[in-house]
């Protein structure tokens, strides 16, 4: 006689999950600071050319405005987080036939499509293509923002029909975290730009600066992580994954 498995179960708590998330963004956050250290300010000894490689290479895996490293990775991380969750509940408002279905699915490759860009950057290149537009006195230095502006406006107009459906507490979390994420997208591209466009980058203030903007970043993406995982526990308190094996 077959025995049917027990299924396991893994709670999930939404609060205690984002300050976990809170506590990583926080960590390399701080681990890429630490490495700016060495950058702007004295009173270290290098002993080698061993130590010299291995504080270099510390120091460019976790700078956070830095390409192709650790911090990257735990940008694209959360963000996929984001994606997989969104799929989550399109595969159930699928099941349901839910008239939102396809809204929570778009919700999801928006995500993913983020969560591949922060690893490859494909939002830059588009600063050559704009090149030759106005930089508005330095605030559109990166000429990216202005294919930015236009793609979230589309965005804002696609998902209108699904905000208006939301609960109120929805209404609210939905558009603080986004907000959150666009102002460090964005405001901080602004802000950056402008001042790196008069006195470069490579100095602390401008380091300062994109720390912050990946924070704002960061928050926002973990409130929308807490937004999706409440959103599960109060509508799928409880989700069960069925693998069909060979016997099935």
């Amino acid at each position: 006689m077959r025995e049917t498995p027990s299924p396991l179960q893994i709670p999930i708590k939404p609060a205690k999950t984002a300050f976990c998330l809170l506590l990583g963004s926080l960590l390399v956050m701080g681990l890429s600071l630490f490495g700016q250290r060495f950058r702007f300010f004295d009173g270290y000894r290098i002993s080698g050319p061993v130590q010299d490689y291995f504080l270099r290479m510390f120091i460019n895996q976790f700078f956070v405005n830095s390409e192709g490293n650790v911090a990257t990775f735990w940008n694209a991380l959360i963000l996929i987080l984001i994606a997989g969750l969104a799929f989550i509940i399109a595969a159930l408002k699928f099941s349901e036939k839910d008239r939102y279905r396809f809204e929570w699915f778009f919700l999801g490759a928006v995500f993913l499509f983020l969560s591949m860009d922060e690893a490859s950057v494909i939002h830059e290149k588009f600063n050559v293509l704009l090149k030759n537009l106005p930089d508005l006195n330095g605030w559109t230095h990166y000429k990216w923002l202005y294919a930015g502006v236009v793609v979230v406006g589309l965005l804002t107009l696609a998902f209108v029909r699904f905000y208006l459906h939301l609960d109120w507490r929805n209404k609210i979390l939905f558009p603080v975290s986004m907000g959150l994420y666009l102002l460090g997208a964005f405001g901080g591209e602004l802000f950056s730009g402008k001042y790196a466009q008069y006195y470069g980058t490579k100095n602390i203030t401008y380091t300062l600066l994109t720390h912050a903007e990946e924070l704002g970043e960061q928050i926002g993406i973990i409130l929308m992580i807490y937004t999706l995982l409440a959103y599960l526990a109060k509508h799928y308190s409880q989700i069960r994954f069925h693998v069909e094996g060979e016997n099935d």
